[in-house]
């Protein structure tokens, strides 16, 4: 339905006052009547009557309670973990109970919510199912988690985090919170809503009701039971056979005009309703509705009625609203005057197309607001841009009052000035092109999905977005590169090299057209660290000697850019073995990052990321995983778990607390991650790298066979997208399991071609050598003097290096104790073996947890009874049986073992 002239509503609202009270018969003669004269016609006032059903039905059922035979019947029912202890609400769509957890596990609350069976046969199954599905993606501290879903006697239910809290804003007038206060508030709401646009979900339904806010002050977004997953149709979230059968399900008060008109939803129709909410937020009033409106008149009013100013509605507030935001009405409407005006009005503009592109943009808008800074939603004069100057350095502009009335009447100046002012006014035109930019290109994403039984994989959604990018902003290279480099990015996580080289050629064809140093910069700093992931080092510093030419001759390279190159730098510095040089890099960025106060971004924790990784190399990995942990907090702040960038994280973390001898900890660690991924992904294939991970610890948690298919599979895939390195360090895990599994002549080739492939301090090293390995293979072939020979070779190379590695050199340490005993030599066993508790010490965050420290423990025990020390034998089981327990867990075998040795 196309918005209504006030001509065409002159003839449809007598229409709609003689059929709103006419029964059903009566209407549809009526209609049949007027069909026959005017199709047109008849069938608008006939969407409009439907219209007008739909929110009766709707305000009907949304006000009804539960009815005492129902509340009789449910409380003290078991659902899953959960015991229903009494009812919170009921609408259209079902019912919400308080439940308590009464598996024993621990105690907690949740809220069940049951699908009204009535709906079954009108969508509500589906709905209901949808809602599941897009609250198990959803992970963010905003919005309410999803804890079980499941079926009982054939009823639907989804099991919720428990949010006792208050309607925002209800909240927020308690409380008498003032304008500035609201708007940070309601950045929280923002931040939800966005990461749930990131995730491809679109809510449909934001109200205050469906915004709670806890007594600390956290806001919680609530029911998803609308959520229209973005992958799901057509056209840009058209209208699906469901949503035809099951009635449009929002609440029209809060609803965009497209939604009533059965237009295409987008995420701009979610910026609308944010919008409605900010007004009410506010101001205290709707921006278009008044109470004392009919139904009809008031979907009127949405569809046609311009809002009224923000500022206007404020002056003629009562004053228990305004008291309620503790000022006066005089004082609510100066506040909101001007930049609030704005924003608001831009956000609930009629065409989805003129609203805020992203909710991203909505959010940084109310941040420049509060900053004192120009926002997007205002022409951008003089007068203005000098204002907010005077705001924000009201001191200094006091002292030098007449120089800046100088200034801006444009008496006086200097280049360089005018140049800062260009400067800011084309990053600040760029940033707004760019958040335009991606809110078209995540709409025409949206408006591009496959089939809506078949949703598409990450891998095909990033393929399509770079279709879409150069169709669309081929004429515009800074926007198209500025899209295309984190999709460059996102394939390399997923461990596509070649299709992320592909994209970096096309960012790089672009730059150069453009003729702009800091593009040109850029790209080539990007391309540097996928060239260094093929082991094409030559062309990598190539790539990094064009771009700081291209910086030296750009006027005014921007941060982005800088702090690119200095990770390309670091990057290099790592592959040539300068660890010292790499991390001077990264810590020049990161100062320079915090400097400029750019630590929201992505940008950011990507340093924070490879901070670590360097930490970790130089052997410090306490320094290591303490940034790793800064990591995940960031993440979990800005809601990104269950993400590839998160999964990066937990990877790093469980290497780390392989490398200190916690394999149990690490191993439920992944699992968990894992089991996140997948309810978050809907897919059950990780990334290689994470598989390597999973192999490597199902190897030192006694399960070689799994090991072998996990390392296999990892390397396969590996080597098919590129990655050299990854597909090396695979194949030398791979070669341990296979020496674990007595498969020698497999194992044999494998470890041949990774020491051929790599120097013998290579990163991939880092626990275990090549030379150590092999030690341990002809230790298992029965050639203890052929391993002798090569482990004291392999631990002279260790003594000699400059890089102390403990880890590595422990491994070499109790291997050589093992083919010492082989050998019969106690003696040697002996004092190989304290030299291995000694270095597994050195290596652990905690002995005690550590299964490296307990492995020598064991082999310190057994040297011990070989060289006829019974007691000090025993001594060392018990405390070997310790270390295992508490590194491997007790049923590991090697713990048996312990144990069984302490028991003789």
């Amino acid at each position: 339905m196309a918005g209504i002239d006030p001509d065409r509503w002159r003839r449809i609202s007598p229409l709609l006052d003689e059929l709103l009270e006419a029964d059903a018969a009566r209407r549809a003669a009526r209609l049949a009547q007027l069909r026959s004269t005017d199709v047109s016609l008849a069938d608008e006032v006939a969407a409009l009557l439907a219209r007008e059903a739909t929110v009766e039905t709707a305000q009907f059922l949304a006000g009804s309670a539960l009815d005492a035979a129902g509340a009789t019947t449910l409380a003290g029912r078991t659902i899953g973990a959960y015991t229903l202890e009494r009812p919170l609400g009921h609408g259209g769509m079902g019912s919400v109970w308080l439940a308590r957890r009464s598996d024993g596990r621990f105690e907690g609350k949740a809220a069940v919510k049951f699908l009204n069976l009535a709906w079954l046969a009108r969508g509500g199954a589906e709905r209901f199912a949808r809602e599941g599905s897009a609250l198990a993606r959803l992970a963010h501290p905003n919005i309410a988690r999803l804890l079980d879903a499941g079926v009982a006697d054939g009823q639907p239910y989804l099991v919720l985090e428990y949010v006792e809290g208050e309607p925002i804003d209800r909240w927020c007038d308690a409380r008498s919170l003032d304008i500035e206060a609201r708007v940070r508030l309601f950045l929280d709401v923002l931040a939800a809503v966005a990461h749930a646009h990131n995730n491809l979900i679109l809510h449909r339904d934001l109200k205050p009701s469906n915004v709670l806010v806890t007594g600390d002050g956290r806001v919680k977004l609530l029911d998803f039971g609308i959520a229209k997953l973005i992958g799901e149709g057509d056209g840009p979230a058209a209208a699906t056979e469901l949503t035809q059968l099951a009635g449009r399900a929002f609440t029209p008060q809060y609803a965009a005009p497209e939604q009533v008109q059965g237009g295409d939803v987008t995420t701009a129709t979610d910026v609308y309703a944010l919008g409605v909410v900010l007004y009410e937020l506010l101001c205290g009033s709707h921006p278009t509705a008044r109470a004392d409106q009919a139904p009809v008149e008031r979907l009127h009013a949405l569809l046609e009625a311009q809002p009224a100013r923000l500022s206007g509605t404020a002056a003629h507030a009562l004053r228990q609203v305004a008291a309620a935001r503790a000022t006066t009405p005089e004082k609510l409407a100066r506040a909101l005057r001007g930049d609030l005006d704005n924003i608001v009005a831009k956000a609930l503009k009629k065409s989805p197309g003129e609203r805020y592109a992203t909710v991203d943009a909505f959010a940084a808008d109310l941040l420049r607001y509060l900053k004192h800074e120009p926002v997007g939603a205002r022409p951008d004069s003089l007068a203005y841009r000098a204002g907010k100057f005077v705001r924000r350095h009201r001191f200094g502009v006091a002292a030098g009052a007449a120089v800046l009335a100088v200034l801006i009447a444009g008496v006086a100046g200097t280049a360089w000035q005018a140049r800062e002012a260009r400067r800011e006014r084309d990053a600040a035109l760029f940033q707004a092109e760019r958040a335009l930019a991606k809110g078209n290109l995540a709409n025409l994403i949206i408006g591009s999905l496959g089939d809506a039984d078949r949703p598409l994989t990450q891998r095909e959604l990033l393929e399509r977005s770079v279709q879409l990018i150069e169709k669309q902003f081929a004429r515009d290279p800074r926007i198209a590169i500025d899209l295309l480099l984190p999709i460059a990015g996102q394939f390399a996580t997923l461990g596509d090299a070649a299709q992320e080289l592909a994209v970096m050629h096309r960012a790089a064809a672009l730059a150069q057209a453009s003729g702009e140093p800091s593009l040109i910069a850029g790209v080539a700093c990007d391309t540097v660290e996928t060239e260094i992931s093929r082991r094409r080092l030559d062309l990598a510093r190539e790539h990094l000697r064009n771009a700081q030419a291209a910086l030296q001759s750009a006027p005014t390279p921007d941060l982005q850019t800088e702090v690119t190159c200095l990770i390309a730098e670091a990057q290099l510095a790592r592959a040539q073995g300068e660890l010292e040089h790499a991390t001077e890099r990264i810590q020049t960025a990161l100062a320079r990052s915090e400097r400029a106060g750019q630590t929201r971004g992505n940008m950011y924790p990507r340093l924070l990321s490879l901070l670590s990784v360097v930490y970790s190399e130089r052997g410090d990995l306490m320094r290591s995983f303490e940034t790793l942990q800064r990591l995940e907090r960031l993440a979990e702040d800005a809601g990104r778990t269950g993400t590839l960038d998160h999964l990066t994280v937990q990877r790093g973390q469980a290497m780390i607390l392989m490398a200190w001898g916690e394999y149990r900890a690490a191993n439920d660690s992944v699992a968990a991650v894992v089991a996140r991924w997948r309810g978050a992904n809907g897919v059950d294939e990780l990334p290689h790298w994470f598989e390597y991970t999973r192999g490597l610890l199902a190897l030192h948690m006694g399960d070689a066979g799994a090991a072998r298919q996990l390392l296999a599979g990892a390397a396969e895939r590996a080597r098919a997208r590129g990655h050299v390195r990854d597909a090396l360090a695979t194949e030398f895990a791979l070669a341990q399991a296979l020496i674990e599994l007595a498969r020698f002549d497999e194992a044999e080739p494998l470890l041949a071609a990774t020491e051929a492939a790599l120097p013998p301090n290579a990163r991939v090293y880092r626990r275990v050598t090549p030379a150590t390995l092999r030690a341990r293979l002809r230790l298992a072939q029965g050639r203890p003097a052929d391993a002798a020979e090569i482990v004291e070779r392999e631990l002279a190379r260790l003594d000699a290096s400059t890089f102390k590695d403990p880890v590595a050199r422990a491994a070499a340490l109790r291997t050589g104790a093992r083919v010492r005993l082989a050998l019969g030599d106690a003696g040697g066993a002996l004092e190989r073996a304290r030299a291995a508790v000694a270095e597994s010490q050195r290596a652990a965050r905690d002995p005690a947890r550590s299964a490296d420290v307990g492995e020598a423990l064991l082999i310190e025990a057994q040297a011990q009874r070989a060289s006829g020390d019974a007691a000090g034998a025993l001594r060392a089981a018990e405390r070997a049986a310790g270390a295992l327990t508490g590194g491997l867990g007790s049923e590991h075998p090697l713990t048996r073992a312990a144990q069984a040795f302490a028991a003789r």
